[in-house]
């Protein structure tokens, strides 16, 4: 079902844009939780709200903080006929999104926009708010560091998982996920991200613009889950 959303030829990737496989673990995690918003924080386009609103039976509230961007991506959703679903507003996430999440019935949460330390605060600051309804808190860009070791703030969201109550960690490295077969939905997409500027190999860490052999893939998502 996932392929087919793909191949029917309206995504695209570009620079920081999120990897089907990755858009795929959000989604089945969101339908294992029978969630009914996702909340997401950095729409960039739209691109991953798309996805999301016709993929799940749950509503979509986004925050991008680029009030020009945001516009840009509500064209793009009222444009798929996804208006009703996908609430585009224009703000800074760390700020807005806990207040909404406090808010939001049964719901998940795509850290996209939020990096690196923002996005483990964040993170912490959610689960700190101890609220009921939220199942998941999805952070993207956590691949493991060059060196084999888990980056910092994939080993933060570790120990977050750990140390909350009711709650674990895990990661689309992990082997139960790459069983799942989900890396094969980027094959397609290889020719056309290796022209962009920063390029994209499988197993392959980008810093700073220079590449450097990684034992991770690439597109790589750490999930904060309640425990079902």
């Amino acid at each position: 079902e996932f392929r087919a959303r793909i191949d029917a030829g309206d995504y695209s990737i570009t620079p920081g844009s999120p990897w089907p496989s990755e858009l795929a673990v959000v989604v089945d995690t969101a339908r294992r939780h029978d969630v009914a918003v996702i909340i997401e924080g950095g729409t960039f386009y739209g691109q991953s709200a798309s996805v999301f609103a016709e993929m799940i039976p749950a509503d979509v509230i986004t925050f991008e903080i680029d009030p020009g961007i945001a516009e840009q991506a509500r064209t793009r959703v009222v444009g798929l006929g996804l208006g009703a679903k996908v609430d585009v507003r224009v703000g800074d996430a760390y700020v807005a999104l806990p207040p909404v999440c406090d808010a939001a019935g049964r719901h998940g949460v795509f850290l996209d926009g939020p990096k690196g330390t923002t996005a483990i605060v964040l993170a912490q600051v959610l689960l700190e708010r101890q609220i009921d309804s939220m199942r998941f808190i999805a952070v993207h860009d956590t691949y493991c560091s060059r060196r084999g070791r888990p980056n910092p703030i994939r080993a933060a969201l570790a120990e977050l998982g750990a140390f909350t109550p009711g709650w674990h960690c895990w990661t689309t490295d992990d082997p139960a996920w790459e069983a799942t077969g989900a890396r094969e939905l980027d094959w397609g997409l290889y020719a056309q991200h290796r022209r962009l500027p920063h390029g994209w190999e499988p197993f392959t860490h980008y810093l700073h613009g220079v590449a450097y052999a990684s034992p991770s893939y690439g597109p790589t998502v750490t999930i904060l889950e309640r425990t079902l």
